[in-house]
């Protein structure tokens, strides 16, 4: 697979597995030294929309068993 197919892959779990109206993907490199791409699932009543999420709204902590459930349920549908 190439990168890109694989963004291709999350984003399209990330619709399937959370609804997600939109797909961001952005490769920034500004802070660390290796390639990384972000892929954010947007919402229309997100706080940025319809504008970047960067520095966008108040953050928020979120449970550590939040966190995980979310990612077994992405961890699935890329599985499945």
């Amino acid at each position: 697979l190439t990168l890109f197919d694989e963004i291709a892959q999350v984003s399209k779990a990330l619709v399937d597995a959370f609804d997600a109206e939109k797909i961001n993907v952005a490769a920034l490199g500004n802070q660390v030294p290796q390639l990384h791409v972000h892929v954010i699932g947007r919402y229309t009543h997100d706080a940025a929309w319809p504008g970047p999420v960067w520095n966008a709204g108040v953050a928020e902590n979120v449970d550590q068993d939040v966190i995980g459930s979310r990612a077994d349920v992405l961890r699935n549908v890329l599985n499945s």
